[in-house]
Protein backbone atom coordinates (compact mmCIF):
# COMPACT_ATOMS: atom_id res chain seq x y z
CA UNK A 1 0.00 0.00 0.00
CA UNK A 2 0.74 3.65 -0.02
CA UNK A 3 2.59 5.28 2.86
CA UNK A 4 3.23 9.00 3.18
CA UNK A 5 6.76 9.85 4.32
CA UNK A 6 7.27 13.21 6.00
CA UNK A 7 10.71 14.46 6.99
CA UNK A 8 10.75 16.27 10.33
CA UNK A 9 14.45 17.11 10.36
CA UNK A 10 16.32 17.21 7.05
CA UNK A 11 20.04 17.89 7.18
CA UNK A 12 22.23 18.90 4.28
CA UNK A 13 25.70 17.36 4.50
CA UNK A 14 28.34 19.58 6.11
CA UNK A 15 30.90 20.24 3.40
CA UNK A 16 34.28 19.10 4.76
CA UNK A 17 36.93 21.84 4.75
CA UNK A 18 39.43 19.56 3.02
CA UNK A 19 36.91 18.84 0.24
CA UNK A 20 36.38 22.59 -0.25
CA UNK A 21 40.13 23.20 -0.35
CA UNK A 22 40.62 20.47 -2.97
CA UNK A 23 37.54 21.44 -4.99
CA UNK A 24 35.74 18.10 -4.58
CA UNK A 25 32.16 17.94 -5.88
CA UNK A 26 29.72 15.18 -6.70
CA UNK A 27 26.26 13.69 -6.52
CA UNK A 28 25.59 11.13 -3.80
CA UNK A 29 22.62 8.79 -3.97
CA UNK A 30 21.73 6.96 -0.77
CA UNK A 31 19.09 4.45 0.25
CA UNK A 32 17.96 4.77 3.84
CA UNK A 33 15.97 2.39 6.01
CA UNK A 34 13.53 4.28 8.23
CA UNK A 35 12.17 2.53 11.32
CA UNK A 36 8.52 2.85 12.33
CA UNK A 37 9.48 5.47 14.92
CA UNK A 38 10.98 7.71 12.19
CA UNK A 39 14.63 7.05 13.04
CA UNK A 40 17.08 6.21 10.24
CA UNK A 41 18.44 2.73 10.99
CA UNK A 42 20.65 2.02 7.97
CA UNK A 43 22.19 4.00 5.11
CA UNK A 44 23.47 2.40 1.90
CA UNK A 45 25.47 4.19 -0.77
CA UNK A 46 23.82 3.54 -4.14
CA UNK A 47 26.02 5.98 -6.12
CA UNK A 48 29.21 7.46 -4.72
CA UNK A 49 30.49 10.98 -5.35
CA UNK A 50 33.85 9.39 -6.05
CA UNK A 51 35.25 11.02 -2.91
CA UNK A 52 35.15 9.11 0.38
CA UNK A 53 35.18 12.35 2.39
CA UNK A 54 32.01 13.61 0.65
CA UNK A 55 30.28 10.23 0.88
CA UNK A 56 30.90 10.10 4.64
CA UNK A 57 29.47 13.61 5.08
CA UNK A 58 26.30 12.58 3.23
CA UNK A 59 25.91 9.37 5.22
CA UNK A 60 26.28 11.33 8.49
CA UNK A 61 23.59 13.81 7.40
CA UNK A 62 21.23 10.98 6.42
CA UNK A 63 21.66 9.26 9.81
CA UNK A 64 20.86 12.55 11.58
CA UNK A 65 17.65 13.13 9.60
CA UNK A 66 14.35 12.34 11.35
CA UNK A 67 10.99 11.34 9.91
CA UNK A 68 7.40 11.36 11.12
CA UNK A 69 6.48 7.93 12.58
CA UNK A 70 5.43 5.38 9.94
CA UNK A 71 3.08 2.40 9.86
CA UNK A 72 5.95 0.10 8.80
CA UNK A 73 9.71 0.17 8.20
CA UNK A 74 10.38 1.78 4.84
CA UNK A 75 13.26 2.23 2.41
CA UNK A 76 13.70 5.63 0.76
CA UNK A 77 16.19 6.90 -1.81
CA UNK A 78 17.65 10.35 -1.26
CA UNK A 79 20.06 12.37 -3.37
CA UNK A 80 22.54 14.99 -2.23
CA UNK A 81 24.26 17.27 -4.72
CA UNK A 82 27.53 18.39 -3.16
CA UNK A 83 28.70 21.33 -5.22
CA UNK A 84 30.93 24.26 -4.47
CA UNK A 85 29.57 27.73 -5.18
CA UNK A 86 32.21 29.24 -7.40
CA UNK A 87 32.03 32.82 -8.59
Amino acid sequence: GYQKITCLKYLEPKYPKLAIKRGYEGILILEILILKNGIVKEVFIRKSTGYDILDKAGVRAAFESKFYPLTKETNLNIEYTLKLNRR
